[in-house]
């Protein structure tokens, strides 16, 4: 049979139809910004690869993205360059431009990075608008400076209504920050920011929205001019108290900064794991900051005031492995921000690896799970009234992950090698499905059995019966009672298969009853 390789299809004007790229085609985006314009809408398939050349892809307020991938077949953008010479700013990323409120007087601001001066505004006056899904989506080596000081991100979100759907994305090795807020209502969960050039998380303008497991990783040898930090939150670039203010709320979060170690050593641009200033009111809660030369940082009179006043909170959080736990400079007199942070059930720890994750700086396959012991498997708190939202998943533990009887969120969708990573279209991490075969009959006498055998070549095997209950853990599982049993396999990546059930009976042998035609005992 001949196979069809798949068309490299050039993206270089604007999309102004409703547009679907599908799976069996690569997309490669070239000329600047891409524009989706005239309220299209952009469907990418799961498992679609596109590669983004010294380009942006920019949704315009009333057009939408549907990307809508899974966890075996995730979305890929990505540096259009060959494995080993992709980098940092190969293209622009993406960029989302809703309808929701900042907090500009104007009501609206061209976004950032040297995008057009009529179709790149965003803000507006409907907080539930609806950009589209961004769904197990990978960004990598996006981000650039078309114009000095004025860069694009991983993922920009431009007041971004909370109709959007957004979760499941990862962005690695961008040219400037992986995630930035500018004013809107969109929440998300399932972040990745992997060692960025500059901060992790951003959030500017207003910025309203709730976020929920999320975990950054830097690189100790990248670090950008401007100092970079984990979160970086204003209100606005001189620190108004134009309104709406600044005032996300995230929990669950974990940073591994750039020291792993008391003694690694680090660019010396990194700054801060958290930079509170110019009026922000954000809130970081149940969260690990971990490996920055600074844990926590507030600015600012108004920022202050937030902080004491219970608009800003932060609390139940671990700083660990920072040299200098809380920066007070600047705080007003009478206040001591230790007093403050201990209040407020915070814990710092020495280093970085007293948290016990289980092997966090893994180059290639990292392990953000806790393992046994860790002060993090406790301490969580979802009392606030800030967490009193359904969007929020109550935990026992801080951090964006639990302990080693979890799997991790990060299984199958991700790529912590995207440098070297070869991609093929489709995009597909595991077969379409696992079978089982059995030695011989699966109905048997008592005392009999048969061994059911899933398909070889995966990392991990779980059998279970009609209960629920995990029975074996290797390719084969011998049945010698009745029941209905499947088998759950991983790959290396960790994505999953569940097998069709087999079902296995067995039968009792007959019994025989003896009579007698008078006594039994005689002499």
């Amino acid at each position: 049979m001949t196979m069809l390789r798949a068309q490299v299809i050039t993206v270089n004007a604007d999309i102004t139809a409703n547009t679907t790229w599908t799976n069996n085609n690569t997309y490669q985006l070239q000329g600047g910004f891409i524009y989706v314009t005239n309220n299209a809408t952009l469907t990418i398939e799961p498992g679609t690869l596109i590669y983004g050349n010294l380009s942006s892809l920019v949704i315009t307020r009333g057009a939408k993205i549907m990307a809508q991938g899974t966890p075996s077949q995730p979305i890929i953008m990505t540096s259009y360059k060959a494995p080993g010479l992709r980098a940092a700013a190969d293209w622009g990323g993406v960029i989302v431009l809703g309808n929701a409120t900042i907090n500009d007087p104007a009501g609206q601001r061209l976004a950032e990075g040297g995008i057009d001066a009529v179709k790149g505004f965003y803000g507006g006056t409907n907080d539930a608008d609806n950009s589209g899904v961004i769904s197990y989506v990978r960004i990598e080596f996006a981000g650039i400076a078309y114009v000095p000081n004025s860069e694009t991100n991983g993922l920009t979100m431009g007041g971004i209504g909370s109709g959007t759907t957004i979760d499941h994305v990862q962005v690695s090795y961008g040219g400037d920050d992986a995630f930035e807020w500018f004013g809107g209502t969109v929440n998300g969960k399932y972040f990745v920011a992997y060692k960025t050039v500059d901060d992790m998380f951003d959030t500017d303008y207003g910025y309203r929205g709730k976020n929920q497991f999320v975990v950054g990783i830097s690189d100790p040898n990248i670090a950008d001019v401007s100092g970079s930090n984990g979160f970086e939150s204003d209100n606005d670039a001189t620190g108004t108290l134009n309104g709406p203010r600044t005032n996300p709320t995230f929990s669950n979060l974990t940073f591994f900064g750039p020291k792993q170690t008391s003694s690694t050593v680090i660019q010396t641009n990194f700054r801060r794991a958290a930079h509170l200033r110019r009026s922000t009111q954000l809130d970081a809660f149940n969260t690990i900051f971990t490996g920055f030369p600074v844990g926590l940082k507030i600015e600012n009179a108004n920022t202050f005031a937030a902080a004491t006043a219970g608009t800003l909170n932060y609390k139940n959080n671990i700083i660990a492995g920072c040299p200098q736990v809380l920066d007070s400079t600047g705080f007003p007199a009478g206040f001591t921000m230790k007093a403050w942070f201990d209040s407020n059930a915070n814990t710092s720890l020495t280093n970085s690896t007293d948290i016990l994750a289980i092997d966090p700086y893994n180059a290639t396959d990292p392990d953000y799970r806790l393992g046994a012991g860790s002060p993090a498997l406790t301490g969580a708190s979802f009392s606030s009234t800030e967490l009193q939202d359904a969007f929020f998943t109550p935990t026992t533990y801080r951090g964006a992950f639990g302990d080693a009887n979890t799997r991790p969120w990060t299984d199958c969708w991700t790529e912590f090698d995207p440098a070297n990573a070869v991609y093929t279209s489709p995009v597909q991490y595991i077969a379409s499905s696992v079978a089982v075969t059995t030695t011989g009959a699966t109905t048997f006498c008592n005392g009999g059995s048969v061994t059911l055998i899933a398909d070889a070549g995966y990392a991990e095997y779980f059998w279970t019966n009609a209960a629920g209950t995990v029975v074996g853990t290797s390719a084969t599982y011998t049945a010698t009672a009745s029941g209905d049993y499947k088998v759950t396999v991983y790959n290396a990546r960790g994505c999953d298969k569940t097998s069709a059930t087999t079902m296995v009976a067995v039968n009792s042998l007959p019994t025989a009853a003896i009579t007698t035609t008078g006594a039994t005992a005689f002499c």
